[in-house]
């Protein structure tokens, strides 16, 4: 997606990424308005669906803190002695200055082909690497702190009307324009599960709704 089709994005769905269950509105937890660049934000590791809907809240500022809870996303170890990052998935895209080095834990994302999305959990470098530098992945046992700015956003490619609730799996009816923006946490058996840091509230999407 280029830079500027991102910018559209954003400024079309601005405040639109509450999701509308019948009359009731994912969220009503913390926002995103009510934590500054030194805050922490611990994600709430569940679906809410309160009465009322959340007022529009302004995106996290990149220094904010997350606090991700365990088996919330899914993580690796280095095997490999060094794993080169790229910018992209695939030779083409330029090689980082930074590297991973072997027993490196990593926070796993997007795969295409043999490249993996990453970000390191203790040096915050983010890019892509060959998935045979890593190890089993595996969902995260322990809390991970992370910036926000090193989570990958997706945002909707059409308008979505049903998702899955977290932890319990339960089909929902949900009404989510085409656009709205969302925080990638993992991807499993088709589908994606994101975070809504609005409402503070995670949901699973399916994968072909989101790019």
């Amino acid at each position: 997606m280029s830079f500027s089709s991102l910018i559209v994005c954003r400024l079309v769905v601005s405040g639109l990424v509450a999701l509308l269950c019948g009359a009731c509105v994912f969220g009503s937890g913390r926002d995103a308005s009510d934590v500054s660049s030194n805050e922490v934000l611990r994600i709430r590791a569940r679906t809410e669906v309160p009465a009322q809907a959340a007022s529009a809240a302004t995106p996290l500022s990149p220094a904010t803190s997350v606090i991700i809870p365990p088996s919330l996303v899914v993580t690796a170890w280095v095997v490999r002695p060094r794993a080169e990052i790229r910018e992209g998935p695939g030779t083409e895209f330029p090689l980082r200055a930074e590297v991973i080095t072997r027993g490196e834990e990593v926070v796993l994302f997007g795969r295409v082909a043999v490249w993996q999305q990453v970000v390191a959990i203790g040096s915050g470098v983010r890019g892509w690497v060959h998935y045979q530098t890593l190890g089993r992945a595996s969902a995260n046992h322990a809390e991970i702190k992370l910036r926000s700015s090193l989570l990958p956003r997706v945002f909707a490619v059409r308008a979505i009307d049903s998702a899955y609730s977290w932890p319990e799996m339960k089909a929902l009816p949900v009404a989510a324009p085409q656009g709205s923006m969302f925080v990638f946490l993992r991807e499993q058996a088709g589908r994606r599960l994101v975070w809504l840091p609005e409402n503070n509230s995670i949901l699973w999407v399916d994968r072909k709704a989101l790019d």
